[in-house]
């Protein structure tokens, strides 16, 4: 279980806000992080808020937009699954992953974030995720990443002391064949201090509606030239489960399989 002073300093950020376009039609009915999986049909989003919380994260923030409405009467105020859960909406006047962290900024306070798109749904041993991160305290951020995902062209090299030394670079493009690649699967610590960051990026945009701040492209990539972001790696499973081709992926033997640690809370 995860040590209580990290657990009591970090908040889960839950985004939650995307309309599904690659579910099409499921996502006419479902916002997508609702959708129904297994036998029982338990929402996705159940299965990564019992996930989290089994590794001790109880404080969540849900960026909601599309169908928001759906999330909000489901889980409430978080109390019938033993956590506590906000929510944030989408301001129109702020776009991208960047600009939606900053808008949930007096709800966050001064915790650092558990960054989680929760279409993905994993086994990743979190604790270990999150003890690796206050081991390294040079870094602001840290990414986990996958050597196993075939899908795509966008990696992240990293050096021998886990450092990212490029993110979102191309897999033939700057890579001699023997440094490590991964891929980040969208799940990631970030320090409190990434505010300043955004505080920065919004002051250089002060005519531009909307605003326009992408974690991955404007924030990681800063922090990786500032050799300030990490690199988890390891082999665990995970599923994104944003297309149709993976949510018919995802059986009910699949589930049971890597999520037993929840068969006492969720109906499979």
């Amino acid at each position: 279980m995860i040590n209580p002073e990290y657990s009591e300093n970090i908040i889960g950020i839950l985004f939650s806000g995307g309309k599904g376009s690659r579910l099409f039609p499921i996502n006419e009915f479902y916002q997508k992080v609702m959708m129904p999986i297994g036998i029982h049909g338990t929402p996705l989003l159940e299965y990564v808020i019992r996930h989290l919380k089994f590794h001790g994260i109880y404080n969540f923030i849900a960026l909601i937009g599309y169908r928001g409405e759906m999330i909000q009467r489901y889980f409430g105020d978080g109390s019938r699954f033993g956590v506590e859960i906000q929510y944030c909406f989408d301001n129109p006047k702020l776009k991208g992953t960047g600009s939606a962290l900053w808008n949930a900024k007096e709800l966050i306070g001064d915790k650092d974030m558990l960054i989680y798109y929760t279409d993905i749904l994993t086994s990743l041993n979190v604790t270990l995720f999150i003890e690796d991160f206050y081991s390294k305290p040079w870094a602001l951020g840290s990414l986990w990443l996958d050597m196993n995902w075939n899908e795509g062209d966008q990696v992240v090299i990293y050096d021998e002391d886990m450092n990212v030394r490029e993110f979102n670079t191309r897999i033939n493009e700057n890579n001699n064949g023997h440094d490590p690649i991964y891929v980040n699967t969208g799940i990631s610590l970030v320090s409190n201090q990434v505010f300043h960051i955004l505080s920065e990026l919004i002051e250089k945009q002060p005519q531009k509606t909307p605003i326009e701040i992408d974690l991955s492209t404007d924030v990681f990539s800063l922090l990786s030239s500032q050799r300030k972001l990490s690199g988890y790696c390891t082999d665990e499973w995970w599923l994104d489960v944003g297309s149709i081709s993976r949510l018919t992926s995802l059986s009910p033997q699949l589930l049971v399989r890597h999520m037993a640690h929840l068969s006492s809370e969720v109906r499979y």
